[in-house]
């Protein structure tokens, strides 16, 4: 099954030439990538501008799964109008910190260099659930209510349902069941008061622990339309006051080691 395939499925809207020009890009990678475009593809049909602009990416990139994951983040993060740049910015904070983490020689166990690639190659991927929340709740000029927020955390939830799909397809996947445990658990905090399930310490997979100190980071740093952006000495203090409750603390100070390399991210 192609890429082409599955695409003509589900785009009723477009016309026979668009439909055409979809046909004929014939990709092929036979492997988790196309059940993860599939998924995508499958939940999201907000456009067909929005559609055309991920058509047009691929024609520009190779067979890569991490290229290929980054567009398909992309075309999630698009529909987030407060969030520009956010996933390319947590890419690099989160190979900052491994990294950083690897220099230290903290976790050695865990941290070999396929591991490493695993997570930065997936953690464009950990808002894959907002595909699934309404855009009157996801672009809301102002704060959300309690209710609004209770629905907004659903993310990670509705993330990894649909990571689950695509292992049903590819249950020997590594690399895409480390972007499960990223979807679903970058909001848990290591105190035990994030979500979706309350875990604490260790028992939150390592992978989401350090892309919830990237993720932390670039929002304090970001405008919202309930908040101005903090300073970098403003946001350092804040990743250095929650080292040890919202962080594993040896994952934050790798983060705080690396401020020089962080700096020039933003």
């Amino acid at each position: 099954m192609t890429y082409t395939a599955s695409i003509m499925a589900d785009q009723d809207a477009m016309t026979e030439d668009q439909t055409a020009e979809v046909a004929n890009l014939d990709i092929r990678t036979g492997d988790e990538i196309e059940t993860l475009y599939r998924a995508l593809s499958n939940s999201s049909r907000k456009s067909r501008r929005q559609f055309e602009s991920l058509m047009q990416r691929l024609r520009k990139v190779s067979n890569s799964r991490r290229q290929l994951i980054r567009s398909m983040a992309d075309m999630i993060e698009s529909r987030d109008a407060y969030t520009a740049g956010h996933t390319e910015r947590i890419t690099k904070y989160t190979e900052i910190i491994l990294k950083s983490m690897k220099e230290l020689g903290y976790y050695e166990d865990v941290l070999t260099d396929k591991f490493i690639d695993d997570v930065i190659g997936t953690a464009p991927l950990h808002d894959l659930g907002k595909n699934g929340i309404g855009e009157d709740i996801l672009n809301k000029p102002g704060k959300l209510t309690e209710q609004e927020f209770a629905i907004m955390k659903k993310h990670t939830e509705i993330g990894s349902d649909k990571m689950d799909e695509i292992l049903q397809a590819v249950p020997d996947s590594v690399f895409l069941a480390e972007a499960k445990n990223i979807v679903r658990y970058h909001h848990e905090k290591w105190d035990g008061s994030g979500y979706p399930e309350g875990l604490k310490g260790e028992e939150i997979p390592l992978s989401a622990r350090v892309v919830a100190v990237a993720d932390m980071f670039d929002a304090l740093m970001s405008k919202r339309s309930y908040k101005e952006p903090f300073t970098f000495a403003e946001a350092m203090d804040v990743m250095n006051d929650e080292s040890g409750s919202s962080f594993d603390p040896l994952v934050a100070e790798a983060f705080i080691m690396a401020e020089d390399e962080i700096r020039k991210i933003k």
